[in-house]
């Protein structure tokens, strides 16, 4: 059976908590048509999805890390006490005990989406320009040049991030404090060369989750 090439950066378990049908497969939708604003009831299935999001290569292999996602992290988040909660209006009953997995979720979201991926490789075209109005410093210029010298490190450490909660887990345990570790672009861009090569090199260390590589899906 062939993998979905539709995949979805906005998790279906998500919008199904919007849903206006029995079935939960359906959710009330606007788009702007020209001058007009359309209302209609949209397929869950059909909306908040780009092709072959999760797919970067290995040694000029495709390779597709959809699945992980839902396994690793899909998954094990809504069939959790916390999201059972949510998506049985039971919003009351959260408590400091959901806090890790409800943090997780909404920084996963923020990485995993094209939006994030499309300003990565805008800022690797930016650390290029000396006229550029964002003061990059010299570390940052040198991993993006990284990225550039290695075309498939942008969208490997964009697959690194959105299957995997390990750098979520460092950031919020580092959210009580003045000194909050952040997980930027570039460091993930450069800290990801192991996985597209398929081996660490001198110039890459070892991701940030401590692995060289993830479980994927190979597509040939």
């Amino acid at each position: 059976m062939n993998a979905s090439r539709n995949h979805h950066y906005v998790p279906q378990f998500f919008l199904r908590n919007f849903a206006v049908d029995p079935e939960k497969k359906k959710i009330t939708t606007v788009a702007k048509h020209g001058p007009f604003a359309v209302w209609a009831k949209r397929s869950i299935e059909r909306l908040g999805y780009e092709r072959d999001l999760y797919i970067h290569t290995r040694r000029g292999v495709p390779v597709s890390v959809e699945n992980v996602i839902n396994k690793r992290i899909e998954t094990p988040i809504s069939t959790s006490d916390t999201w059972a909660k949510i998506a049985s209006g039971r919003t009351d009953a959260l408590d400091r005990s959901d806090k890790p997995i409800l943090y997780a979720l909404i920084r996963h979201l923020e990485a995993r989406n094209p939006q994030y991926l499309a300003t990565t490789l805008e800022l690797t075209q930016l650390a290029t320009s000396q006229d550029s109005h964002i003061q990059f410093t010299d570390e940052e210029r040198e991993i993006y040049a990284f990225s550039r010298a290695n075309p498939d490190q942008a969208k490997s450490a964009f697959n690194l991030m959105s299957a995997s909660l390990d750098w979520t887990e460092e950031s919020f345990a580092g959210a009580g404090s003045l000194d909050i570790p952040l997980i930027c672009p570039a460091s993930l861009i450069y800290n990801s060369g192991a996985i597209a090569a398929g081996a660490r090199t001198s110039s890459a260390p070892a991701s940030p989750s401590g692995h060289d590589s993830l479980p994927t899906d190979s597509h040939a």
